[in-house]
C-alpha cells in the first residue's frame, strides 16, 4: 500500500471519528436519559420565530431557575438537554406563575427532542436522569 494511500485512509478514520462522536454516538460523561418516564414538570411551549429554538417554561412558583446544558446533533433531528432547578423545600417563594425562558443554539429550521431534567436547588446535577419532553418539527 503506498504512503499517500495509508495517509487518506488514516486521514478518513480520523474524521470519521471525530464526526460520530460529534453526533453523540460514543459521547462519555452524559447523564442517561430514562424513557420509561416522560417529563413531568412544569408545562412549556416552543418559539422558533427568532431564528433559533427557545423553550419557555411555566414554573408554579417564584425560585424556580432553568438553564441550557447542550444540543447533540443526531442524524434525523437535534437533542435539546435542559435542567430545571426547583427552589428548595421551605423557601419563600411567591405564589404566582414564572415564566422562564431557554435559549437555545439550535436553529429553528432543525426538527428538534426536548429532554429535562429537574433538580431541587443544591443537588447535584448528576442526581437525575433527563427525561423525554416533546419533540417538534
Amino acid at each position: 500500500m503506498s504512503s499517500t494511500l495509508k495517509r487518506a485512509l488514516l486521514l478518513t478514520c480520523v474524521l470519521l471519528a471525530a464526526y460520530v462522536q460529534g453526533c453523540g454516538l460514543f459521547s462519555s460523561n452524559q447523564l442517561p436519559i430514562d424513557t420509561s418516564t416522560p417529563y413531568a414538570g412544569p408545562a412549556f411551549s416552543i418559539d422558533a420565530h427568532s431564528g433559533t429554538h427557545i423553550v419557555t417554561f411555566s414554573a408554579p412558583t417564584g425560585g424556580w431557575s432553568a438553564q441550557f446544558n447542550r444540543s447533540e446533533k443526531r442524524f434525523d433531528n437535534t437533542r435539546i438537554f435542559i435542567t430545571l432547578i426547583k427552589p428548595p423545600p421551605g423557601s419563600m417563594v411567591t405564589q404566582g406563575f414564572t415564566t422562564l425562558t431557554v435559549e437555545t443554539n439550535v436553529a429553528a429550521t432543525e426538527s428538534i427532542e426536548i429532554f429535562v431534567q429537574t433538580l431541587v436547588f443544591g443537588a447535584p446535577n448528576q442526581s437525575q436522569p433527563y427525561h423525554p419532553a416533546n419533540s417538534a418539527q
